[in-house]
Parts: C-alpha cells; structure tokens; sequence
C-alpha cells in the first residue's frame, strides 16, 4: 500500500473571504494495558519517571483518561495524548510502540480545528486565473484549501530528473537548490545560456515556485501547489542504469522525500532483461521513505511504451519493481481524460491497468526559458503532458516515515 499524505481537494469549497479549518495533527487516543502507566494526578504524566521522560521529550502537554466516566473496561483503558504545535505525535507514537513493549496500543489519530481565514497567494497568474485559464489546474485540485492546513515546508525536497531547468527565472531561482545537478558539483549551472529546451524549466515551476505573499513585477507572477518546497534538479542522463544512479543519490545522499521523473527519453520501454540490481535500487529509494512519481506517457501521438491499446509504464519506474510507485496520467479542467483534438483526432494521454491517479495535464501554464534578459517578458506558457500531471501530484505527495537511520 502507497505510505503518502496526498493534500487534493481536502475541503467543500469556499468564497473568498470566508472561514475554513486548519488542523494540527496532535491528538491521539491509545489504549494503555498496565494500570502502572495509567494517567495520575498530583504526577507531571504518570507515576512512572521513564514515561514522563519521554512525554517532556516529545513535547506531550496532556495526557489523561479519555473517557473516565465509561463502564466498559476497554474504554477505561483509553488516554488521551496531545502535543504542543512544533512537535510530531508520531513521534510519541513511535517512542511509546518501541519504548515499552506492548503496554501502549491500538493509537487513534485524530485533528484539532481552529478557525482561519482562507489564504490566497497574491500571485498575478493566480488571481487573474478562471476555472479553464491561467492556473487553472491549482484552483481546480483546491490548492488553496490545502494551503490553509500547510504552506509547505523548505525542508521538504523533491528531486526533479528532467532537462536542465532555468534558475534564471525568477520564480525558481530561490526554489532550485544547488544550481547545478548534485552528483557532479562541478558541472554547468541551469541558467538560461545552459539551458536549451522550456521542459525541465515548466516540470520544475508545477512542482514548486515563487508563490509568494508578498507579489512583485517578475517574482510572484506565477504559483505552485508546492508552495515553500526545494527542488533539486538532476540533469536527465541518457541511460536508465544513470538515470537509477541519479535517482538513488537523490534519495541517499540529498534526502530528497520525493522524486519525479518525466524526462522519459532516459527510460526504457521494453528492457530485454531488467536485472536484479535495477529493482533493488528502486526497493532501497522507497524504503528511504522517498516517494517515486512516474509519467504514464503521452499516450497516441506521444512518448509512450507500446502503441495505443498496449501501453505499460516505463522502466525502470515500473511498478513490477514495487507497487509504491505512483504512475500518473493527465485530466482537463472538466476533469475529463479522453481528449479529441479540432480535427477529431484522439490525443489523449496514457491510460493502462497500473496508472494509479490522474491530475491536471492539459493547457497548463507554467514557467519557460528567459532569455538572459533580452525579450525575456513573458516567461511563461502553455505545456500538455503527463509530464506535467506528474509534478503536480510531486508537489503535494510526500511520504513521512522515520528517517533517523539516514
């Protein structure tokens, strides 16, 4: 089963102003089995010193029976556990499962709702955008419902394997994270004179870019699901055995928590003998706990593998090597997938048995190539593909397991 916190469409849409819910994550309910952990009163937590330790550690700030008044002996058992803001309660859960062997069980998570107003980035493109233009595709998957349980975080990473993208652009300069590809520190920085193709440059700016609160001219113009995340951007190899070296140093080595692939060149279709060591290198990136996203192909007239009606995923993003990875295929405004052009052709993108979701990919606006300053307004424009779906569904799917061991 896919580990992933997918933030789509959370909330019954709103008028702008008006009031939505954000919710902390700091409540759960367990079940304690040995009355020497019970809550106690006149104690800090409990009776027991170690259990007090490890609740000031993690920042518990109430722990008591959840329902005192039951008859039921099961229910009695129930405690209550919040923590302050700044900390994670799965932390607590984690600390109590592997702390103390079997007296805490059965944990229930459940929010906390305080009343905000809803947010909208100032974003130009966002706020001229209609239900079909513009950014269309974040007001279509209610990103700025999402936005007001989370704006992201610069500690979240995803890895973008694709051309180079253009940090010259103001609306990645700040969010591609270091300027060139990682694994060789010494090569070419993504800047408009190294940059010859818009693909890597719109892949990066559907993952994350300048949404910004505070607006301005150049920056601010365009805005992302991922609000504050970092990319770090990988020069797309031209082998799928680099392009697993890449991948896993993505995952190793800069702790990226998602990877998103969609330059599909560097990919196989039909491998004549996918070997042992591809699928372990996939097994070991999602054991990190990073995500793996993968384009379907573009189906009839695109990058796909097999011709219409015998399409299957690329390799070595396959999932044959692990079902965890998510294959993403493309839907319009109307939320519809079968497209038919104006001369009644069919150009619909990849759809077969093992696409796991479907998001925006149709007549997206997102960020291309400037032009060292020279004619370089607009730097936008318009992008299908399920290279597009894909890092939108990146910029709000992240897995969240314990990564002490990295």
């Amino acid at each position: 089963m896919k580990k992933m916190t997918l933030i789509l469409g959370l909330l019954i849409g709103l008028s702008n102003p008006s009031y939505t819910q954000v919710y902390y994550d700091t409540i759960t309910w367990v079940s304690v089995n040995d009355e020497s952990f019970k809550a106690f009163q006149g104690a800090s937590y409990s009776a027991r010193g170690d259990l007090n330790n490890l609740f000031s550690k993690n920042g518990v700030v109430y722990y008591e029976q959840a329902m005192p008044f039951a008859k039921t002996p099961e229910l009695l058992k129930i405690h209550e556990i919040r923590c302050s803001s700044q900390y994670s309660i799965d932390s607590v859960i984690f600390d109590l499962t592997n702390s103390f062997n079997g007296v805490f069980d059965q944990f229930s998570k459940f929010e906390v709702a305080n009343e905000v107003l809803l947010y909208d980035p100032v974003d130009n493109m966002y706020n001229i955008t209609t239900d079909s233009t513009w950014l269309w595709h974040l007001k279509r998957i209610q990103a700025n419902l999402a936005w007001d349980i989370t704006k992201g975080s610069p500690n979240v990473k995803t890895a973008v394997i694709d051309l180079a993208p253009d940090v010259s652009h103001p609306d990645l300069f700040n969010t591609i994270d270091p300027h060139y590809d990682p694994l060789f520190p010494n090569s070419i920085i993504f800047n408009c004179i190294n940059t010859n193709h818009d693909h890597g440059t719109a892949v990066s700016s559907f993952v994350s870019c300048e949404t910004t609160e505070q607006g301005g001219v150049a920056q601010g113009q365009l805005a992302s699901v991922g609000f504050k995340t970092k990319i770090v951007a990988y020069l797309s190899p031209y082998t799928a055995k680099e392009f697993l070296v890449k991948a896993l140093h993505a995952s190793n080595v800069m702790e990226a928590d998602v990877i998103v692939s969609c330059a599909n060149g560097s990919l196989n279709c039909n491998p004549s003998n996918p070997s042992s060591y591809e699928k372990a290198v996939v097994k070991e990136i999602l054991n990190n706990g990073t995500v793996i996203v993968m384009a379907a192909g573009n189906g009839l007239n695109g990058v796909s593998c097999g011709p219409a009606g015998n399409q299957h995923p690329f390799y070595p993003f396959h999932p044959m090597y692990d079902e965890r990875i998510i294959v993403v295929t493309s839907t319009d405004f109307r939320d519809v997938h079968q497209q038919i052009n104006s001369n009644g052709i069919e150009v619909t993108h990849s759809h077969f048995p093992e696409v796991d979701i479907c998001a925006p990919g149709y007549n997206l606006m997102g960020a291309k190539r400037t032009a060292c300053g020279i004619n370089a307004w607009p730097y936008f424009g318009s992008y299908s593909g399920t290279s597009f779906a894909s890092p939108i569904v990146a910029g709000v799917v992240y897995d969240t397991p314990q990564k002490s061991d990295r």
